[in-house]
């Protein structure tokens, strides 16, 4: 779900946001496919960088990317992809297919028609099939940690799909989540990694958070079934 940062060195994030916390600001909003997607986005002439976030998280994950990107002249791009954040989250599907598609319209709403795509996680896997679909809009791809290459047997499959369910997702114990999110780290900091179940608290508090917690499972389903090691040269 979570890996580590683009950049080894960082600037100062922007601002936060109210809405909820370690977001950078400004945020917009753009519609795609009928929804609401939240976009940070730099502008200015630089190389475009879309980033993409992984599974449970968003586009707070690269607060401190960001503005390293904007120092070395990139124009940065983040989005909450649907389901996630501060985007609308009705009836997610959670295909990579379907992401892909989203982080595509992203990009027509901003008038990009190329960028290099950044992907982390659940985003690599959705980075890798906007590359493999939509081949033209990628420049160049930077994957940490990827999800989608691993390869799984049908009853691996349909026992994780049956571990991360909706219910399972919303009602998991704070105690319970802390733990979840300290085991997809090497080397777990309270300090700098806490912010992730802080915002976790927050979307909890949120009238969609069950719709949070669908497409989650939804994205755990899409990322098996959507797999694209079959599809690498």
């Amino acid at each position: 779900m979570l890996s580590f940062c683009l950049a080894a060195l960082m600037a100062t994030a922007p601002a936060d946001t109210t809405e909820l916390p370690f977001y950078p600001a400004p945020i917009s909003h753009v519609e795609v496919g009928g929804r609401a997607l939240a976009v940070y986005d730099s502008g200015g002439g630089g190389e475009p960088v879309v980033l993409i976030h992984g599974l449970g998280t968003n586009l707070a994950f690269w607060r401190e990317t960001i503005p390293a990107l904007e120092a070395a002249g990139h124009r940065a791009i983040a989005l909450d992809l649907p389901g996630y954040g501060l985007s609308d989250k009705n009836a997610v599907s959670g295909t990579m297919a379907d992401f892909a598609s989203a982080v595509a319209g992203t990009m027509d709403a901003l008038g990009l028609r190329q960028s290099d795509v950044v992907g982390l996680s659940m985003g690599g896997q959705i980075a890798l099939t906007l590359a493999l679909e939509h081949p033209d809009r990628v420049q160049k791809l930077a994957l940490l940690s990827p999800a989608g290459i691993e390869t799984f047997t049908d009853a691996e499959a349909a026992a994780l799909k049956g571990l991360v369910t909706a219910q399972a997702v919303q009602n998991t114990p704070p105690a319970q989540a802390a733990l979840n999110t300290a085991a997809n780290f090497h080397a777990y900091d309270e300090a700098r990694d806490g912010w992730i179940l802080t915002q976790r608290e927050a979307l909890a508090e949120r009238d969609d958070f069950p719709e949070y917690a669908a497409a989650n499972a939804a994205s755990v389903a899409g990322m098996l079934d959507g797999r694209v090691f079959d599809r690498l040269g």
